[in-house]
């Protein structure tokens, strides 16, 4: 492929600024590779991450259950009585 040329013949650009089909071909493809495998890596660090938080939210849930749970229900041995009322033998 030859430079443009001006009306009077001139060449518009130097023949080493031109750019070839397959170079411009291999320029957008590595793009596009680069891109795919930055989109995957990120959808991977996104998985583990909300892997992550869901593990720590269903364990704060959980520790929050055996707490209201334990204000519930007295524990072994333990007597609980609002009203005290005297025995009468």
């Amino acid at each position: 492929m030859l430079p443009p040329k001006d009306p009077e013949g001139v060449d518009c650009l130097h023949k080493e600024l031109m750019i070839l089909k397959t170079e411009v071909i291999r320029i957008l493809t590595q793009a596009r590779d680069r891109c795919v495998d930055w989109l995957f890596e990120s959808k991977t660090q996104y998985a583990k991450k909300v892997q992550k938080e869901v593990k720590d939210l269903s364990d704060k849930s959980v520790d929050e259950l055996d707490e209201n749970l334990r204000k519930q229900w007295p524990r072994k041995g333990r007597l609980e009585v609002e009203i005290y009322q005297e025995r009468k033998g």
